[in-house]
């Protein structure tokens, strides 16, 4: 389809949430050309969170998700799913964090996963051997020129999800603690040139229990897309009511790197400071209020509805 058929809408949106404001920039381009998509009569996260899995297809379905992105659902219980799940241990191992990556970065090959164990895509580990009690990794995200290896970096997350287990159970808020914990992550990620931003952020998601979203441009891109169909909705703009449900390219959803993390001062940015990922949780916050936090559902819906865009890198 050509470009020039396509509507462009970019500009600030502001929004409240319990007090707090900001200006979210929308910039998004969609087709003039409608495909509406009716009989959707449940909520967001019930019409679109089961297509995350394998097998999942129907008339809400992305195209860009299908089996080479969807989940298995063993494999969501491993991360998720009861005390021993890795969400919910305090203790873990070094395979805990290379899982964790694998799952965020696409290296787990979720057809051949199940039951209790993950497999992972071919390439992804280098080399294993065998140490004492706990095994050393070699992997392909962190390169043989990284400053500190795959096992430096894994022993640093373990001991901070230990140090600080106890203390982030009892509080439902992403405070102090959790700036805390993020230092930290920078601190040992910085130097391991495989590890960006996003990777970052999903050890601080795990090492805090969700009190830290994971971060996700599929999913920031639904968030945008979302704000601004709310918009036209509130204004009885009745052309713009498909807009939910319509592909298009939504622009700017990507974190800073870790260079522009940290001023010309040298400080790092608290992680209330980082303002697309501020954003996000607001937007999180706006349109599902706290459910997120404890309902992966909002997450998976999320990732794919912003399935129906191209979200540039």
């Amino acid at each position: 389809m050509s470009i020039d058929v396509w509507k462009h809408y970019t500009g600030k949106e502001i929004i409240e949430v319990s007090g707090e404001t900001s200006s979210i920039g929308i910039d998004i381009l969609v087709s003039d050309e409608k495909e509406k998509k009716t009989g959707i009569k449940d909520s967001f996260e019930n019409t679109f969170k089961d297509y995350y899995f394998l097998n999942n297809n129907g008339k809400y379905r992305p195209k860009k998700v299908n089996k080479s992105n969807q989940s298995n659902k063993d494999v969501e219980k491993i991360f998720f799913e009861g005390k021993n799940a890795i969400f919910n241990r305090k203790v873990w191992y070094r395979k805990d964090v290379l899982d964790i990556l694998a799952w965020k970065t696409g290296n787990i090959d979720h057809q051949r996963s199940k039951d209790n164990s993950i497999e992972y895509k071919s390439g992804f580990i280098v080399s294993s051997n065998k140490e004492k009690d706990e095994y050393e990794y070699e992997i392909k995200l962190i390169s043989s020129n990284s400053k500190i290896t795959f096992n430096d970096f894994a022993d640093n997350i373990i001991s901070l999800r230990k140090k600080y287990y106890d203390e982030l159970v009892k509080t439902d808020k992403c405070n102090d603690i959790c700036n805390t914990v993020w230092e930290k992550i920078y601190e040992y990620g910085k130097n391991v040139s495989g590890l960006g931003t996003v990777y970052l952020i999903t050890m601080l998601f795990f090492i805090t229990k969700g009190k830290c979203p994971i971060y996700d441009r599929f999913a920031m891109a639904a968030l945008l897309a979302m704000l601004l169909a709310k918009k036209y909705e509130e204004s009885n703009n009745n052309e713009f009511l498909t807009l939910l449900y319509m592909e298009g390219i939504v622009k700017h959803t990507t974190l800073p790197s870790k260079a522009e993390l940290v001023s010309e001062s040298g400080k790092l940015k608290k992680i209330s400071e980082i303002t697309k990922y501020n954003d996000y949780i607001l937007l999180l916050r706006y349109f599902f209020d706290e459910d997120w936090k404890n309902n992966r559902d909002i997450d998976r819906a999320l990732w794919v509805y912003g399935h129906y865009f191209d979200v540039p890198q």
